[in-house]
């Protein structure tokens, strides 16, 4: 009995150890299924740098096997340009001192020398508390990137073409504002004309006609001239002198006399006004046409102004 207990004593100290759970192998082969298939490239990297794992995503964004990577410095894989070198070294640095850069893009060659731009976005890895690695999740976005700049050059063409046709239309209105006030200022000029020509070609000769003799139907007539006269051509004679330097009508008809060559008392006695009346009408208009106390002819400058009837 005693031989008995040593014995099974004995087996029961020398037994082997039970295998692994099955639950455990399953779990570490899943997440190598996992790792293997994403849909992203993922890169084991340590503190200094150096590829420490990768999945076979990376053949297809890079166009390097595995073998290629794995050991090696990632400034030596010739995948960065010096530029791109530098940035992600201060992003190692910064997870170096336990602090994520976040998500970052880099613009990076594949094998075949070929352009392309992906998405970085560093996890860092901790064991009891220490930094041990980070593991890169990068994403290819050189076609996100190219429709990100096709979208661009079409808004930046939109907007090209509306300051073009915005400056097209400021142009266009310029145009036309210069072309309204060239035909308001033909209009007043015409008007102008009009109204110069009755006193110069009319006025002084049915003046004489009242001044003849003559019955009493040929009065009559001659008073429905001057009052037609009169009714077409005031309105306007009101306008130009809105339009130009103010002046009264008495103040129009005076400059026109004025400038047809007319004397003071000869225009009072047209006017039927006294000479007084006339020159104070005079320095009215030297007043407002800026001759005021000057030695300047009043005719030579009426007759050189568009402004009073030319």
């Amino acid at each position: 009995m005693r031989f008995l207990r040593e014995r099974t004593l004995k087996k029961s100290v020398t037994r082997p150890r039970p295998p692994k759970p099955v639950v455990l192998l399953k779990s570490e082969e899943k997440y190598r299924v996992i790792f293997e298939h994403a849909n992203d490239l993922i890169v084991y990297i340590d503190l200094q740098g150096r590829f420490v794992e990768i999945n076979n995503k990376l053949e297809d964004i890079f166009g390097y096997k595995r073998e290629d990577f794995i050991g090696r410095h990632f400034t030596t894989v010739g995948v960065l340009e010096p530029r791109e070198a530098k940035k992600a070294e201060q992003a190692l640095r910064r997870t170096a001192a336990g602090h994520s850069p976040g998500i970052m893009e880099f613009e990076v060659f594949r094998k075949d020398g070929t352009r392309a731009s992906v998405e970085v976005n560093p996890r860092l890895i901790k064991k009891d508390g220490r930094l041990m690695a980070s593991i890169l999740i990068i994403r290819d976005i050189t076609e996100r990137k190219k429709a990100e700049a096709a979208l661009r050059e079409v808004h930046d063409e939109l907007e090209r073409k509306v300051r073009e046709r915005t400056l097209n239309l400021e142009e266009a209105n310029a145009a036309l504002r210069v072309l309204l006030r060239k035909r308001d200022e033909d209009r007043i000029d015409l008007q102008q004309r009009m109204l110069f020509n009755v006193k110069e070609l009319l006025l002084p000769y049915l003046e004489k006609m009242r001044k003849t003799s003559l019955d009493e139907r040929q009065k009559t007539y001659l008073a429905i001239v001057e009052s037609n006269l009169h009714d077409i051509f005031s309105p306007l004679a009101r306008r130009i002198s809105m339009n130009y330097l103010k002046f009264t009508p008495t103040e129009i008809q005076v400059a026109s006399l004025i400038r047809s060559g007319k004397t003071t008392k000869e225009i009072a006695s047209i006017l039927d006004l006294s000479t007084k009346t006339i020159e104070f009408h005079r320095e009215n208009i030297r007043s407002k046409i800026g001759i005021k106390n000057k030695k300047v002819n009043l005719r030579t400058h009426l007759l050189a102004s568009p402004e009073s009837g030319h």
